[in-house]
């Protein structure tokens, strides 16, 4: 997916909808659905739900730092 990633609070203006399976991620208004039904996350489980799913075969593992957390 092309474009520039907001990892703040903020909402992504022309993304594309993530769909895996039932899980659909809609970044345009932060929101996040399994099988149809909204899910509450916090800032910060939206982004890296959301840059997880933009990165499906990024080798990680526990104590990795990504860039959306800023921390490790």
């Amino acid at each position: 997916m092309a474009g520039q990633y907001n990892f703040g609070g903020e909402a992504l203006t022309g993304q594309a909808v993530l769909q895996y399976d039932n899980l659909c991620i809609d970044p345009n208004q932060r929101r996040v659905f399994v099988s149809g039904r909204a899910v509450k996350l916090t800032t910060m489980e939206f982004n890296i739900l959301y840059y997880l799913a933009l990165h499906p075969r990024l080798d990680f593992y526990p104590g990795a730092a990504l860039p959306v957390c800023n921390v490790r």
